[in-house]
């Protein structure tokens, strides 16, 4: 699990094994919007 707000704990989290991602588009309870097209970026690289 990883803070959506950080994309070097998101890099860290995803490798070769994750199967899939789920994220809160508007993240409670801070209400922090994630960015979509950033995580799918990290996804794929």
């Amino acid at each position: 699990m990883a803070s959506g707000d950080d994309t070097k704990e998101l890099e860290m989290e995803i490798d070769e094994k994750t199967k899939a991602i789920f994220c809160e588009s508007i993240g409670k309870p801070a209400q922090k919007v994630i960015s979509i097209p950033l995580l799918s970026e990290i996804a794929h690289s």
